[in-house]
């Protein structure tokens, strides 16, 4: 496996003590639209903060296409938001998607991978209008500790044995249908055990699959729920059957 190192940044994180304060300072804006649950940890910041109100575009912002603008607008406003962000490498935040409207707006998602896995319950969307300024700046945020860091460089358990811990799982004595089991995707958490393993598995084709989490190192079942789609009257009985059974 690879190794990768904990990039340099100040710990503990410390949250500015006034968001609305500081993007007044630093855009000019009136700061009634911004709303924010980030809390500080030492690790990082915890939540979500999005800012409504029309922000200038960065000063160093360029591109001869919309798509160059739109990319040159958003990755400008990470640079100069890193701090506040809590992102120490620039390389680990990468792309997901990017849309442009008939009308020239730019939509752009960004996603953080820690290790080359993608750490789950963190995104960043920009709305940029078509003269770079920014319409809407929203941001998901979780901490990142040197415990995950050192997580990324761990051994994992094998997507064969991933599959075998599904399969047992779900097998019954008196069935006659095999367990289908869908590709594993290993993944970053910002929580222990810090890597987990994402799989699927059903009781025999066109079944609804169950969804599992699994501890990437010790192969415990950390969660496990059906995803077939279902609406229901009433809450249905803790111990009952699921689409899934």
């Amino acid at each position: 496996m690879t190794m990768h190192s904990w990039p340099g940044r100040a710990r503990p994180y410390k949250l500015v003590p006034n968001l609305r304060k500081y993007f007044q300072t630093r855009y000019g804006l009136t700061g009634e639209s911004i709303v924010s649950t980030l809390r500080e940890t030492p690790h990082g910041p915890l939540g979500s903060i999005t800012v409504f109100e029309r922000m200038p575009p960065p000063a160093n912002a360029g591109g001869n296409t919309p798509l160059q603008r739109a990319r040159s607008v958003a990755r400008s406003l990470l640079e100069k938001e890193a701090g506040l962000l809590d992102i120490a490498d620039a390389a680990e935040i990468e792309e997901s998607e990017l849309r442009i409207t008939a009308g020239g707006k730019a939509h752009i998602t960004f996603q953080r991978y820690i290790g080359g896995l993608l750490l789950a319950d963190m995104h960043i969307q920009i709305d940029i209008d078509p003269d770079g300024t920014i319409r809407q700046f929203h941001a998901t945020l979780v901490p990142v500790s040197y415990a995950l860091y050192s997580a990324v460089n761990r051994a994992t358990i094998s997507k064969h044995e991933v599959k075998a811990i599904v399969e047992r799982d779900l097998a019954k004595p008196d069935q006659q249908a095999a367990v289908v089991i869908g590709e594993p995707t290993l993944g970053a958490i910002w929580r222990p055990p810090y890597v987990r393993w994402t799989a699927t598995g059903s009781r025999g084709v066109g079944k609804p699959p169950w969804g599992y989490w699994i501890d990437a190192f010790s192969g415990e079942i950390l969660t496990k729920s059906c995803m077939a789609m279902r609406q229901y009257i009433q809450a249905p009985a803790p111990d009952g059957p699921t689409p899934c059974d």
